[in-house]
């Protein structure tokens, strides 16, 4: 409604207040900017309990309002994230898979992973590719991660295949015991993303393979750094583990250090939107702290 909406603008805006926001979401228990921002205020101050709650009711007004004959999760509907009324539902269900997240209910992330990125899968606006691959592996999914990463939309465009897709697919094909696609896998991944390789076997306790060439770009520091706060969660069996950072040694001293110019530039401009907005929404420091303060 325009009041809620009013009150909105102004306790979250005009002149930024909690209480009058906590108030407003009394008011107007169903508005969804209101019950997204005070979730965030919520997760903000500690109250996980709260903040999780408020996200799902959230996603219940989403699936209240919605038509019967509306079928949100055919793959086939699309909502342009260029539309601002469309992009309150992109952040209901990216908030709502990092509610999952804790609860360790892997195949239910997944699944809305793959409704997040079915509203609109050529742009990915929340950058989707940058974790459907951890949920897809802890689930236990691993044919479709490979399936995944081989199809049309991955293999048309370049930008699609991250380090993260490319990596943990290479652990998908040794979990599924198809050992000389896996390593068939990691080469692949090292050759388009050098960088995260060495950053992963420095995570995992490998300190004699350093980058020693020249910095990198914002992309690829933001990219990895992705990338790395989920690793070590995917490598609890010593098996899957020992493979990856043996097999990348492996890799690094007799392929070489591949030279990708595009490494270098560094330009804010050229970060890819989808990347920046994930890596805010993600709420991980480490991540947050390798975009530019030029983008602040």
């Amino acid at each position: 409604s325009i009041p809620a909406v009013t009150e909105f603008f102004l306790s979250v805006v005009v002149q930024p207040d909690h209480e009058s926001l906590i108030n407003s979401l009394q008011k107007s228990p169903y508005s969804i900017e209101t019950i997204l921002q005070a979730a965030c205020v919520f997760l903000r101050q500690g109250d996980k309990l709260h903040s999780s709650a408020l996200v799902e009711r959230a996603l219940f007004v989403f699936d209240w309002s919605l038509p019967n004959n509306f079928q949100l999760g055919d793959a086939k509907s699309r909502l342009p994230y260029e539309f601002f009324l469309n992009r309150q539902i992109y952040l209901t269900v990216f908030r709502y898979i990092t509610v999952l997240t804790p609860k360790s209910v892997f195949y239910t992330a997944l699944s809305y992973c793959k409704l997040l990125l079915s509203f609109d899968p050529a742009d990915d606006p929340l950058g989707v590719r940058y974790f459907i691959d951890y949920y897809a592996f802890m689930a236990d999914e691993f044919q479709y991660l490979i399936d995944f990463v081989n199809s049309p939309l991955c293999q048309s465009y370049e930008e699609w295949l991250t380090a993260p897709l490319l990596y943990t697919v290479s652990l998908c094909y040794f979990k599924l015991g198809q050992l000389a696609e896996a390593k068939e896998a990691i080469e692949n991944a090292y050759q388009r993303h050098p960088y995260t390789g060495h950053a992963l076997l420095e995570k995992l306790g490998d300190h004699s393979h350093p980058w020693l060439l020249r910095d990198v770009n914002d992309t690829v520091k933001i990219t990895t750094a992705v990338c790395l706060t989920r690793v070590e969660s995917m490598l609890t069996e010593n098996s899957v583990k020992n493979f990856l950072v043996q097999e990348l040694i492996n890799v690094i001293e007799t392929v070489g250090k591949p030279n990708l110019d595009a490494y270098y530039w560094n330009n804010l401009e050229k970060i890819p939107d989808n990347l920046l907005r994930h890596a805010v929404l993600s709420g991980e420091s480490i991540v947050i702290g390798k975009i530019p303060e030029s983008f602040w």
